[in-house]
This record gives C-alpha cells, structure tokens and sequence, in this order.
C-alpha cells in the first residue's frame, strides 16, 4: 500500500515539474519572440521615419549577402542592381548597413558637399591586425592624427621632388627589364595582367607619337610630357579598366541626407567607381577603348570630375597620383620605343578574356602573352 502511494506521488510531483518547465519555456519563448517583434517594429519604424534609399529584397540574418554570392564580380553585380533599384541604393550585409553610389552627382554629394560627414572609415578585423590597429593613413579614422600622417606622407614621400629623386632607381629596374625582353628574341613572353600593354597593342598612335619624341634620346624622363597620344592611352585605360572598383570605403560619422533619403548612422557607404567610370550617360560608347575622347577634354583624375574618379575624391583621395603615374608612363613609353608589339598568330583581339580578378585591384585575371620583336631602328641596339 506503501509502495502505491508512494509512486503515485512520485508521478503527481514528476507530471507538475514537467508543466512547471513546459509553462517556463513558453514564457520565455513568447518573451523572446515579443522582444523579436518589438525589434523589428522599432527598426521598421526608424526606417520609415529615415527613409532609407530604394534596394533589394532582404532574408533574416543575412540581408542582401545572397545577392553577392555567386552572380560574378561584386562591382558588375553592384553595377546591374543599381540599374534596376536607383543610383542610391541600400543594403544589409549581415548586420551592417550598407549604401551603394552609382552616379556622379550622389558621388559628388557624398565625397565633397558632405565629405566631412563620410571621412571615416568602417573598422575591420583584418585591417586592424595587418596595420597595426589601422594607425596607417589608409584605414585610420579621421581626426588629428590622420591629418598628421597624411602632411607626412605627402610631404615627405609623395612629392614631386620624392618621386623625381627615384627616377635613377626606376630607370636602372626598366634598363634591366627592357635587356630581359630583349634576350627572349621574338618569343611570347607573359606580360603578366596589364590591361594598358594589351590596349597597346593594336594602338600604333602612341607607338609613332613616343619614338618620335624619344628618337635619337638616351635619356626619357625629362620628355615624358611631350608624349601625348600616350598620355590620353593612360587616362582611357584607367576609365575604361578602374584598378579600384569601389574607391576606399567611407563610414557615415553622423545620420545624413542625401538626394532626399537618410545615409544612417555607422552605414558604409561604397563608391562604384568602376560604375561611374562605364556609365553611358556620362560617356559615349562607354564600353569602348577610345583613348581620343580626352582630346580637348577638361576632364582629368584628380577628383574634380566625379565621373571619373580612379583615384578617389575629396579629404581620403589617393596621396601617390604621381608616385603611381611615374612607374606607368615612363615603363610604357619604353615598351613601345623598343619593340614591335603583336599578339601571337591566330589570335584574335576581341577574343581575350578582358574580364577583371575578385579583390580590392581589379587586374586583368587571365595572362597576357605577346610577342615582342626587337624595333629595328632601336639606337641602342
């Protein structure tokens, strides 16, 4: 008799505990669930009140990743959806806010009306590891430091008068890369992913242009501003195949207001330069290599033009145009000074793959082969 009321108050306690626990993880689910919903309200309720640029349809947790994975080069997908959704569009990649600008004029809202208001510069893990808790001038955030080791950077690395004082430098790597070609003796050699040798190629202008001016010369430097078929090839190819896709990424310091929608708080903004750059409102026949259309064009790189801006644009512009520009024309004019440029035989021009690698610089992905034949009127040889 006992051992029946014993196990029947054993069940009795056992069955209550168990709707104890069942009632206590009900609670805490509606509880979670509430506050989910709450969340989500609050949000969707700031995003009502921010008015937050037109973009693609959204999943739970990872927002907008799905549209970047897998559809191609983030730049050419960012490009398509933003002809669809607007110059100005938003996106939520994972839990960060992001806004994508793909028009000149939001460009120019975003890097000079308000560059203040987007001068820093979102903080990422790799970034702080790599450069020291981003205490270089590329990743720090803005403020006096920044300014401190940007005036150091251009002042003294960057200037002119750096960039002229290692000519000796590049002058004796060139001589040594021009003799390495001259010894292959008309064999296809890799020109590694230059997208400017192979406009080059089939481009005899800036050949004739350059051994013209450097006929008879031993020295190049001082007449590399006389070359300026060449120098229009240079801007095209930085037009028409952007060595940064997405310019440094901006972090907005505060909400702002641009073209009548809300740049939120901490948002990362991602300027498409590669789009700005290929857009056929501001270009004609944009898809094209036409190095002439800056004949007679005021239109230049230094951030002035936001249509074209390789180089970036206002306070987090690029520091080293000119340090970058002297390792491009003087190696370029040299090639075509000294040799005859050819693709191999049976090979068509519109059938290489122009198509850019995954990264932050977009080379060309695939090699370039050439041949190079020694030019025969080449004084020094």
């Amino acid at each position: 008799m006992l051992g029946f009321i014993y196990y029947h108050y054993y069940y009795h306690v056992k069955s209550k505990i168990l709707c104890f626990l069942l009632f206590f993880n009900l609670v805490w689910l509606l509880l979670f669930l509430s506050s989910l919903v709450i969340i989500l309200l609050r949000k969707w309720s700031n995003n009502k009140k921010q008015k937050l640029p037109p973009g693609p349809w959204r999943l739970p947790f990872i927002g907008n990743l799905h549209h970047l994975i897998g559809g191609g080069l983030p730049h050419r997908v960012l490009r398509n959806l933003s002809q669809r959704y607007g110059h100005i569009m938003y996106l939520q990649l994972g839990q960060v806010p992001a806004v994508v600008i793909s028009s000149p004029i939001i460009a120019q809202e975003i890097l000079k009306t308000h560059d203040l208001a987007f001068a820093n510069r979102p903080q990422f893990v790799s970034t702080n590891i790599i450069f020291y808790n981003n205490k270089d001038v590329s990743f720090s955030q803005y403020g006096d430091y920044w300014r401190q080791m940007r005036k150091i950077c251009i002042v003294e690395l960057l200037s002119a008068k750096m960039v002229n004082s290692f000519s000796g430098i590049r002058q004796d790597e060139l001589s040594s890369f021009i003799s390495s070609i001259h010894s292959t003796r008309g064999s296809t050699i890799n020109m590694t992913k230059s997208f400017s040798v192979y406009e080059l190629c089939y481009g005899q202008g800036a050949q004739s242009e350059v051994r013209q001016v450097f006929k008879g010369k031993k020295n190049y430097g001082e007449d590399i501003e006389k070359l300026t078929y060449l120098n229009l090839v240079i801007k095209e190819t930085l037009r028409l195949h952007t060595p940064v896709p997405f310019i440094g990424p901006r972090e907005c310091r505060e909400n702002t207001n641009i073209d009548g929608y809300t740049i939120p708080y901490k948002a990362r903004v991602l300027v498409n330069a590669w789009a700005l750059a290929r857009d056929s409102k501001n270009w004609e026949n944009s898809e094209c290599f036409i190095p002439e259309r800056f004949e007679n064009s005021s239109i230049d790189f230094m951030g002035n033009h936001f249509e074209f801006i390789p180089f970036g644009a206002g306070r987090r512009m690029y520091p080293g145009i000119q340090f970058g520009l002297a390792n491009v024309g003087l190696p370029l004019a040299q090639l075509l000074h000294h040799f005859e440029w050819e693709l191999p035989y049976g090979v068509n021009p519109k059938d290489l793959d122009m198509t850019e690698t995954h990264g932050i610089t977009a080379s060309k992905a695939k090699d370039l082969y050439i041949n190079a034949t020694n030019y025969k009127n080449d004084e020094e040889l």
